[in-house]
């Protein structure tokens, strides 16, 4: 129970400043301008999704013993290289979107930096040290505030100097790590870190950028079709929904590590009861949670969001829905990836995700953002079934040894 509080405390803080950010820039910037940083800050959620994919939970699953220290701590130089292909992203967004190329190049200059700041707290969490995990989240968004308040006291207010607080507090952040650690691993290390746990970073990125694919296509092709105050809206309603992934994620960076060493030790029975509980939890946690936010009066969203609450409040049923289908999922998913059977797993994300994407574009085509939603819904509703028919059977398998036991 104290790893899941301070998990959850340290996603809390991690996705605060994620919040922050957005609020912030909601209120500040035209409907315009929020769109275009809702484009960039899909790149770096993408971004964030990747590292964890292809750093975080191969770290999890393998580095989660006494002996870890060595492993996890080379694992956060794979931040370098995520972090400068991300910087190039969002540097070219700014040269094609030149009205608010300083809000995007900031982003581009602070990619790297937000990369490995997210690394080094997977390390901590493979070390069983949610605690120092939450200290770095805690210097990182103190850090933002106070330079929101000196802002804010000269009259700087705007959406570049908001995104400035944001990048500077990621860099104190990584200050801290660096002091506690006494370096910091260099890029070589991060690809020789990367070519060695290669079964599994590989294949977790190829299964990720499956699944940021079906996302990111609701906020793409949304634009393409509705115009980037769509891209706002679903921002919008993402933001609103932010305390139901902060759960999510705590539970998630407790819940691969119990699961894995279930795996590890062949009890195969306790792994698919632990499994269902795990996505038990968290579909009751997304309809309570659900059923509070769709209550919000109008008032209190847009005191929060701004014009962006108008187009977003109407996103929310299908993005609550969209959730749910996720964590119906989850404990399917992670069991998988406690097997170490990615193999399984990206083909048939791979396999899944072709389908969705085009059901999403033709949503986005006939009902904007709201088809685009709808039809990641459907898509995630038919996945979970594959995903537990999948699990399920790998795991008979296991018990009548026609599949050997994860190293």
């Amino acid at each position: 129970m104290t790893r899941l509080f301070w998990s959850s405390a340290d996603q809390a803080l991690s996705s605060l400043s994620n919040l922050f950010l957005s609020v912030l820039v909601a209120r500040s910037a035209g409907e315009a301008e929020f769109g275009a940083f809702a484009l960039a800050f899909a790149i770096y959620q993408l971004g964030l999704g990747l590292s964890r994919a292809v750093t975080g939970e191969p770290t999890l699953i393998r580095f989660s013993d006494d002996d870890s220290r060595g492993g996890a701590s080379a694992a956060i130089a794979s931040g370098w290289v995520i972090g400068l292909a991300g910087a190039v992203a969002v540097g070219a967004l700014a040269l094609v979107i030149p009205a608010f190329w300083t809000t995007l190049a900031l982003m581009a200059v602070g990619f790297p930096v937000l990369m490995l700041v997210d690394a080094a707290r997977y390390t901590e969490f493979a070390r069983s040290r949610p605690s120092r995990a939450f200290a770095i989240d805690a210097i990182w968004i103190g850090s933002q505030g106070a330079l929101l308040v000196v802002l804010w006291s000269v009259e700087l207010w705007s959406a570049p100097t908001i995104v400035l607080s944001w990048v500077v507090g990621s860099a104190c952040a990584l200050a801290f790590v660096v002091i506690s650690q006494g370096s910091l691993p260099g890029p070589l290390t991060g690809v020789r870190w990367l070519r060695e746990n290669r079964d599994l970073s590989g294949r977790f990125a190829a299964e990720y950028l499956a699944i940021s694919g079906v996302q990111q296509s609701v906020v793409f092709f949304s634009v393409i079709f509705a115009g980037l105050t769509a891209s706002g809206a679903i921002r919008g309603g993402q933001v609103v929904l932010g305390p139901l992934s902060i759960f999510t994620m705590g539970f998630a960076v407790v819940a691969l590590p119990a699961l894995s060493r279930l795996a590890r030790s062949g009890r195969f029975d306790r792994l698919r009861n632990r499994s269902v509980m795990v996505s038990a939890i968290l579909s009751g946690a997304t309809l309570a949670y659900g059923a509070v936010v769709l209550t919000i009066p109008a008032s209190v969203g847009e005191a929060a969001l701004g014009a962006s609450w108008d187009v977003g409040a109407a996103l929310l049923p299908v993005l609550i829905l969209q959730l749910l289908a996720s964590n119906v999922s989850y404990g399917a998913t992670s069991g998988l990836r406690a097997l170490q059977l990615a193999r399984r797993s990206l083909i048939l994300r791979w396999s899944t995700a072709p389908v969705i994407i085009a059901a999403v574009v033709y949503g986005a085509w006939q009902g904007g953002a709201f088809g685009a939603v709808l039809a990641a819904v459907i898509g995630g509703a038919l996945q979970a079934v594959a995903w537990w028919t999948t699990f399920l059977v790998s795991l008979r398998q296991m018990d009548r040894g026609q599949e050997e036991a994860p190293a």
